[in-house]
């Protein structure tokens, strides 16, 4: 295992942790918000920390992981509530991935061309964390108003919610069940 596949394994570890907790502070607590949004700061900056391993620009990942974890600070303790989705951080946070993906799948395309795409695992990672991000941004974005004004549309929101990460989840898990046979 690469480098990089060492750490979106950390992330991965992270976020299995992340969402144990979130069960168990809505259970405890009744919300979990406060745990999503300090969780979704430190995924962040782990996402941007192995697309700059991967693509190896260790310049910009450093400024977007220092930027992102500002941005996070900066928005979780004066701009939005902290018992609100954070969906000022997520927009900025999933508009980043979103291109970090796009640029890791066509540098990968022009610098792999001699074997197939599907082959390689970072190609997979990358179309896997873009079709969640796409999928899930206008729920992220929506989400607070919806669930304040219409409350019996929230469950299905939450319903694709989990459905993409269902999906997401178990793409990553093929990827890491089938990683000798992938191309790193």
């Amino acid at each position: 295992m690469d480098r990089a596949m060492r750490i979106f394994f950390v992330l991965i570890m992270t976020i299995v942790v992340s969402e144990f907790a979130a069960i168990i502070f809505e259970c405890y607590y009744g919300t979990n918000n406060e745990l999503y949004n300090a969780a979704d700061v430190v995924q962040s900056i782990l996402i941007f920390w192995y697309f700059s391993i991967n693509l190896k620009k260790p310049i910009l990942g450093t400024l977007l992981m220092l930027s992102t974890l500002v941005f996070g600070v900066v928005n979780y303790y004066f701009v939005q509530s902290e018992s609100l989705v954070n969906n000022y951080f997520l927009l900025w946070s999933g508009t980043i991935v979103i291109g970090l993906c796009l640029y890791q799948m066509s540098s990968l395309a022009q610098r792999q061309n001699s074997i197939r795409l599907i082959r390689s695992a970072h190609f997979l990672i990358a179309f896997a964390l873009l079709c969640y991000w796409v999928i899930n941004m206008l729920n992220f974005q929506l989400f607070n108003y919806v669930a304040m004004n219409h409350t019996e549309y929230a469950i299905f929101m939450n319903i694709a919610h989990l459905c993409s990460n269902i999906i997401t989840y178990l793409s990553f898990a093929f990827i890491f069940f089938h990683l000798s046979k992938l191309i790193q």
